[in-house]
């Protein structure tokens, strides 16, 4: 066993975010942890690192270990050096040795007789132990990572504090990998990552032959990677398979659950009858054989409420629906000869698609290659060469990748009442429907988590006249749960969506449609996302239609 978490709990001051909670590691298990945002994966994976103290159980850690890695705010560190001599840090070792091999190499030429011959069987051995433990194979290990998660040259000689956040997250993920340790934490890995570097990821993942503890919302990936769950809300319950499988046993252990506490609670109502019945007919008759059997009953019923099974919890669905307004115009977006440079990049060159009404299209590509940029265009935020027409009578409704609050000092209440214009009895009512409680209300907007802020746009997203939703990176920061409630509710509207996403899953729950950008063009085909991948498509050739044009009306989920 390489590790033994044993009956943790963690308080932070305000109530366990997890308690008695146990599971272990051995060597090449691939274990995902789950669960709602706030419910404390996280700080597992810190307690485990020794980065955070459980508030009580224990932790055991097998002798000489090696650890490593992945969370969130890795990339906040500050590193003058250049990239290349970070990703050379974790061979460190190695350099001593060559070093050591170096010298005996020199020594060399000045010895002669028994004492060359010494060395020469010392240098021997010690070089065979270098190759042996890859000494001449770090660059071919660092080029195998770099090359893997596309980190150019030009990156490489680039100084780490000169990068932009998600090149730093690329690098320090990077040396990570190349520690190769005998157990990888991940928090969220794919997050900041494109479809084509999260399958790479995949691939190696599963060649990868230490211990794996991952947290991520990505259920493709878990279910490529993961071979054992362990569902933190229901103590470390373990499930042996996959994020799939975990779903399904999850609700078929949770349907025989119920019908066991709803047979107890029938028995337990069925026995406190009796007892009432004893007592009246002892008391009745005077009779204190009644009042004995009434006692022995009693006992029993404290015994099976003791050990009774604990009633199911009930999740309850965010009511996220998305309602659209009158149609309008056959098109949506009518992009024809897009051109875009920024800096001394070209994004966009003669690019050209067409959005018709009842689309919901994904846009896919490689990060970088300008499905943001794509957004803004469409949007008016940013100049442009070329013609962008929007369909008469198109309301949009936007929610960006980056969240942003006039004030973010205001309370959770405060904000959607002046978002809404709702009074706040009915801004209490929605933002309940979005489970935000009485001692939630209160909180200040600074204060939240990155999925929190989503639910509370989404929420005065839909109070909004909206028929075409724009969304960039819904999911990044939010749990599975409400992930599957986003899905839900974008896969039965009726009106327009055009989104960005590297969730996989997302992408096929949702899509009709995938745009590609590549190599400066935008390519539109028909079909889902497994035809896409699958290239079983139809490019969608641009077709004319006749339509009034005008600037778009647009709710913009981080400026309200």
């Amino acid at each position: 066993m390489l590790i033994d978490v044993t009956k943790i709990s963690k308080d932070f001051g305000f109530g366990e975010i997890f308690g008695s909670l146990s599971f272990s590691v051995n060597s090449s298990d691939r274990i995902a942890l789950v669960g709602r945002n706030g419910c404390g994966k996280s700080t597992i994976l810190k307690i485990i690192m020794g980065r955070e103290t459980q508030t009580s159980g224990s932790v055991i850690i097998a002798k000489d270990l090696r650890l490593a890695m992945l969370d969130q705010a890795c990339a906040d560190i500050s590193d003058d050096r250049v990239v290349e001599e970070i990703l050379h840090e974790p061979f460190g070792k190695f350099s001593s040795r060559q070093k050591s091999l170096d010298q005996m190499q020199e020594r060399m030429n000045s010895l002669t007789g028994v004492e060359l011959e010494k060395l020469i069987e010392k240098y021997s051995n010690a070089l065979e132990q270098f190759v042996a433990d890859g000494g001449y194979d770090i660059e071919q290990n660092i080029n195998y990572i770099v090359n893997g998660l596309k980190i150019s040259q030009k990156i490489r000689n680039q100084k780490y504090s000169d990068l932009s956040g998600g090149e730093k997250t690329l690098v320090q993920f990077a040396k990570i990998l190349l520690t190769d340790p005998d157990v990888l934490l991940l928090d969220e890995p794919t997050n900041h990552l494109d479809i084509e570097r999260i399958e790479w990821l995949e691939g190696y993942l599963q060649r990868f032959k230490g211990a794996l503890i991952v947290v991520s919302h990505d259920r493709y990936f878990l279910d490529r990677v993961a071979k054992v769950v362990i569902d933190v809300e229901d103590n470390g319950y373990k499930y042996a398979g996959n994020y799939s499988y975990f779903v399904k046993e999850k609700e078929n252990r949770e349907l025989k659950e119920f019908e066991q506490y709803k047979n107890e609670q029938k028995k337990l109502s069925e026995l406190k009858k009796a007892v009432a019945r004893l007592y009246a007919w002892g008391e009745k008759a005077d009779n204190p054989s009644m009042f004995r059997r009434a006692k022995a009953i009693q006992k029993r019923i404290d015994d099976m409420e003791a050990n009774a099974t604990k009633k199911p919890t009930e999740r309850k669905d965010l009511p996220i629906n998305l309602t659209r307004s009158s149609r309008g115009s056959e098109i949506v977006f009518d992009v024809k000869d897009l051109s875009l440079i920024l800096g001394d990049k070209i994004i966009f060159d003669d690019a050209s698609f067409q959005m018709r009404v009842g689309s919901k299209i994904a846009i896919v590509g490689l990060n970088g290659v300008g499905k943001t940029s794509l957004i803004k265009c469409l949007l008016g935020q940013i100049d442009y060469m070329g013609t962008i027409k929007v369909g008469n009578s198109i309301k949009i409704g936007y929610l960006p990748q980056i969240l942003t609050f006039d004030d973010d000092k205001q309370t959770i209440l405060e904000y959607v009442e002046n978002e809404t214009g709702y009074k706040e009895e009915a801004s209490r009512r929605l933002l309940a429907k979005f489970d935000f409680y009485k001692n939630d209300i209160d909180k200040k907007i600074f204060s939240l988590s990155g999925g929190e802020k989503v639910r509370i746009k989404i929420a005065c997203m839909l109070t909004k006249d909206i028929n075409t939703f724009i969304f960039d990176e819904p999911t990044n920061h939010i749990d599975i749960f409400t992930r599957e409630t986003l899905e839900k509710a974008m896969s039965e509207y009726k009106g327009n969506i055009l989104f960005v996403s590297h969730d996989r899953y997302f992408i096929s729950s949702i899509a009709n449609g995938i745009l590609e950008l590549k190599s400066n063009k935008l390519n539109l085909y028909e079909g889902t996302y497994e035809d896409y991948k699958n290239k079983d498509v139809v490019k969608v050739e641009e077709k004319p239609v006749v339509a009034k044009v005008k600037p778009p009306k647009i709710s913009k989920g981080g400026k309200w």
